[in-house]
């Protein structure tokens, strides 16, 4: 009778979860297409930092006489808070700037990258189907 009632208060309480708290896999994984389709990123699990998302290019179109960023871990530490997930983007040269992450569908997502906490940028990316 006892085992009964604690798993009853068990699933209660996951119920109560937040979903992206539940999620064995996040919604947020997988690759992911610029709306411009001039790069491509993949998000993945970080292997320095348990529990947190990284994002990695794995192909791009530069600007002319700009790097390409093939290759390199341009978001790391990306965790889940209340209405997605927050982290940073590496810029050029080094430095690391917060960013959020928001899932408005299940296909399409808005990186938001800020300088200073007023100078924003948003940018879509679409997912791809593997």
């Amino acid at each position: 009778m006892l085992k009964a009632i604690a798993w009853g208060l068990i699933a209660m309480l996951l119920a109560m979860l937040p979903e992206w708290v539940k999620a064995e896999e996040p919604a947020l994984t997988g690759r992911w297409a610029s709306a411009d389709r001039n790069s491509t990123i993949e998000i993945a699990g970080c292997a320095d930092v348990a529990g947190a998302l990284c994002a990695t290019v794995l192909a791009d179109r530069p600007a002319t006489g700009e790097p390409s960023l093939a290759g390199k871990r341009v978001g790391v530490n990306f965790t889940p808070v209340e209405h997605g997930w927050s982290g940073q983007i590496l810029t050029g040269d080094g430095n690391a700037l917060p960013a959020t992450i928001t899932l408005p569908q299940t296909s399409r997502l808005e990186l938001k990258v800020c300088m200073m906490a007023v100078l924003c940028d948003e940018v879509s990316y679409y997912r791809i189907a593997e």
